[in-house]
């Protein structure tokens, strides 16, 4: 915005230079973004947007990793564990139906 302000006050005071006759405010706004200085300017904004987004989702990223690490910490620390049971009901339930099926 910095750079299309300068455009525009540069325009506006020597138009004589660029136009034959009073330009419109689409005419100066057209001629701005033709303008060298301005394409850099905007290209360079691009850019630094797009690595703006990308710090952020790492960030994001990062933040997700620490919670999930303070989880895992927490439960350890409380001794909270799963361990798998064998249940020889449900085994043996599942054995029957094995042999049933072949």
């Amino acid at each position: 915005d910095l750079v299309a302000s300068e455009l525009d006050a540069e325009i506006r005071k020597d138009w004589e230079l660029h136009f034959d006759k009073s330009p419109s405010e689409g005419a100066i706004k057209n001629w701005i973004l033709r303008q060298v200085k301005y394409k850099k300017s905007l290209a360079n904004y691009q850019k630094a947007s797009h690595n703006a987004n990308r710090l952020s989702a790492a960030k994001s990223s990062f933040e997700h990793k620490k919670k999930a690490l303070e989880n895992l910490v927490s439960l350890f620390l409380v001794g909270y564990s799963s361990e798998p049971k064998y249940n020889r009901q449900a085994a043996g339930r599942a054995h029957k139906g094995l042999n049933k099926n072949q």
